[in-house]
């Protein structure tokens, strides 16, 4: 995909997403709510691990969806791979909140 896009609930909860394809690029995670709501039985404190490789030829940028906390480098450089943690800090309907830990990166 040559343009940032916004990321769907099965790509973040896949454990794992290749982006190629364009110069630097923002990605959106989903809400917090479509995180929740596509969560196996989500509890407060469950933590899913997302890799994601940038084939792209410039920096990838996750950008948080409304509900969503990022902490951490939110930034990969280019032919790089970072580790986030997907953390889910409220399951509560109406009140759904993630925050995504950015990790550690290396190249690819």
């Amino acid at each position: 995909n040559a343009a940032g896009q916004t990321l769907t609930t099965a790509q973040m909860l896949s454990g794992y997403l290749d982006r190629s394809g364009a110069a630097g690029v923002s990605d959106t995670t989903p809400t917090a709510a479509a995180l929740v709501a596509a969560a196996i039985a989500p509890a407060v404190g469950d933590v899913a691990g997302l890799w994601i490789r940038n084939r792209n030829t410039g920096t990838l940028t996750l950008v948080a969806g409304s509900g969503v906390t990022l902490e951490g480098t939110t930034t990969i450089p280019t032919v790089n791979t970072r580790l986030y943690a997907v953390e889910f800090t409220n399951v509560t309907k109406g009140s759904e909140a993630v925050t995504i830990h950015g990790l550690m990166v290396g190249a690819n």
